[in-house]
């Protein structure tokens, strides 16, 4: 990618009803202007580990929430937006769990967008449990050829074990066989400090190509107390390394990473009165960059 991706994460959840109400669904995005050039379009497991994300024509309506993003592609690209379309991985823990679902999910989508060239493909998003790094990657090098069968170009993005954590394994042992790979690390600035910084610094010096797809400025459960002091340093030590950054999340959940106040019951229009501690944070960020 040419440009610096900044961070305005829309994270459509399909457990989480509450982004009816202040969700991409609506129709509203962030843009250009409000110095935003990515947003985010999910399609997940249930957190039962059932599997809740199976190809669009089989559910139109999971498609509806996991292309969201997708749908007004003219839109985003005339304002500059990229956007990520992301397979979450929840309880089942390891991607090869729904390696066939993915598969077409991916081969569906990647053929309805060869042509967008600001769609990016997240294909594993937070790996967890006892699942490596040879997990994913075999579940990696059975999802890549989908996608570059329809786009050869398209940036795809993988996820590292332990949460999007594990960096440095990735590092060790990289997919060689095809271009144009990110790996994502994921943080939560109340949990993950200079220890993560670190190894974020150390893979990107072995050669891995970083994008930190998710994070906050609260706890790694969402909500709690934010520490701006680590949110600064982890911004201070992205910017060094021209690392790209999605923030967690654009909701009114009632949670400290959500962006929007609990009582914001708006569609759009937003102002800054509607914006939580976590979202004040956020615009303050983006205005700086």
């Amino acid at each position: 990618m040419k440009q610096k991706i900044l961070f305005f994460a829309i994270l459509l959840l399909i457990c989480l009803p509450l982004l009816s109400a202040c969700g991409n669904n609506s129709g509203t995005a962030p843009s250009q202007k409000d110095n935003a050039s990515v947003k985010s379009s999910d399609s997940q497991t249930s957190p039962g580990g059932q599997e809740s994300h199976r190809p669009p024509s089989d559910h139109p309506k999971d498609d509806k929430a996991a292309s969201a993003g997708t749908d007004n592609r003219t839109n985003d690209a005339g304002q500059g937006l990229y956007v990520i379309v992301d397979w979450h991985i929840l309880s089942d823990s390891n991607p090869n769990t729904y390696l066939a679902e993915a598969k077409e999910f991916f081969r569906e989508i990647s053929s309805e967008y060869s042509e967008a060239d600001h769609i990016l493909y997240e294909i594993c998003n937070e790996p967890n449990g006892n699942t490596g790094w040879a997990d994913i990657k075999s579940y990696a090098l059975e999802v890549i050829p989908v996608i570059r069968a329809n786009d050869p170009d398209a940036v795809i993005i993988i996820g590292t074990p332990n949460w999007c954590q594990y960096v440095d394994q990735a590092a060790a042992d990289p997919i060689t066989e095809y271009g144009n790979l990110m790996y994502s690390l994921h943080f939560y600035a109340a949990t993950h400090k200079e220890e993560l910084r670190s190894q974020m610094a150390a893979a990107i010096s072995r050669g891995l190509p970083i994008f930190v797809t998710e994070y906050g400025i609260c706890d790694a459960s969402g909500s709690g107390g934010l520490d701006l002091d680590q949110a600064s340093q982890w911004v201070a030590a992205m910017d060094e390394y021209g690392v790209s950054h999605v923030a967690w999340n654009l909701s009114n959940k009632n949670e400290s990473s959500a962006i929007l106040k609990s009582s914001c019951s708006k569609t759009s229009g937003f102002t800054q009165e509607d914006l939580s501690d976590s979202g004040l944070w956020l615009y303050r960020m983006l205005a700086d960059h």
